[in-house]
């Protein structure tokens, strides 16, 4: 599930529906 939010973190939009360690994760994994 992890893979899924880091994704969701990149193409959605970050307040949408993406916990915040979802989108850290997102931008660590670039």
């Amino acid at each position: 599930m992890r893979r899924i939010a880091m994704e969701k973190g990149k193409n959605s939009a970050p307040s949408e529906h993406v916990p915040d360690y979802s989108i850290s994760s997102g931008i660590n994994a670039e």
